[in-house]
């Protein structure tokens, strides 16, 4: 990958788990989650080149940088800690907790630059929760 500042902020794709015990006497199981997508982020992310539209084995219709992937990091993590900002609200209200409600957060993204964003969220990372 030719591009240093989206290497540095993402590595693959989120995901975010919230783990406790049951209750005493009570089945354990998923208390609650959410998944989305959004397609206006799609061309942030792409390989340009394969499928039917440009196989590789057609001479000329492409060049070998087309079947690397491409991410312009900056632009997707803009994106990326505004939507977990509205799931993370989503989650909070429905469940009627926040982010100080959690003892420990186990953020999916390890870079400095996201794990600092966690504060934006309510996250305390003088806690301990990181």
């Amino acid at each position: 990958m030719k591009q240093p500042e989206s290497a540095a902020l993402f590595g693959d794709g989120a995901a975010a788990v919230i783990v406790e015990p049951a209750p005493e006497g009570e089945e354990s199981g998923i208390l609650d989650w959410e998944m989305n997508t959004w397609p206006e982020g799609s061309d942030l992310t792409e390989f340009r080149g394969g499928g039917t539209r440009r196989p590789p084995y057609r001479a000329g219709q492409s060049k070998p940088e087309d079947y690397l992937f491409s991410m312009n990091g900056p632009k997707v993590y803009r994106m990326a800690r505004e939507r977990v900002g509205q799931v993370l609200a989503v989650l909070f209200e429905r469940n009627q907790i926040t982010a100080r409600d959690i003892d420990w957060a186990i953020p999916h993204q390890a870079s400095g630059r996201a794990v600092e964003t966690a504060t934006e969220y309510g996250f305390d990372k003088n806690k301990g929760d990181f």
